[in-house]
């Protein structure tokens, strides 16, 4: 990858890997040391696949409105179009970190995340999500 970065999530979509946000740990004095936060980020790096092999990795143009980590990444049947969306997680800049409750959706034409009109009720880190099989994108 072109940016370090631990707790982010990956996802399949449309013959690439999106890898999107997470922290880079730079700011860390010691992990006893809870005064210190990680860089969050909002980035999104993007590997496209041919044949299997990945090729050059790039930055999309847009970044997550809310950087986050440990958050869910999930493809999903919404309408006619399989989406991508970011659901959840940690973020801010501040120590304890927020939880996040909106959701942001990938525009794969634009290359870059807009807010999605559905957000969670409560407090969710680690985010998963249980859906229909119909809404699953194979």
């Amino acid at each position: 990858m072109k940016q370090k970065r631990a707790y982010h999530s990956c996802i399949l979509f449309n013959g690439k890997i999106l890898v999107v946000g997470g922290h880079d740990r730079t700011t860390v004095k010691s992990i006893y040391d809870t005064s210190s936060i990680y860089n969050r980020i909002a980035t999104t790096e993007i590997i496209p696949l041919t044949n299997g092999v990945a090729g050059e990795h790039y930055f999309a143009r847009g970044n997550l409105k809310t950087s986050r980590y440990d958050f869910g990444l999930v493809a999903v049947k919404y309408g006619h179009y399989k989406r991508v969306l970011a659901i959840g997680g940690k973020g801010g800049q501040t120590y304890p970190p927020q939880y996040i409750i909106d959701t942001e959706e990938w525009d794969d034409v634009k290359g870059e995340w807009k807010p999605f009109p559905h957000s969670l009720n409560g407090d969710f880190a680690g985010s998963m999500l249980a859906v229909s099989p119909q809404l699953v994108c194979p």
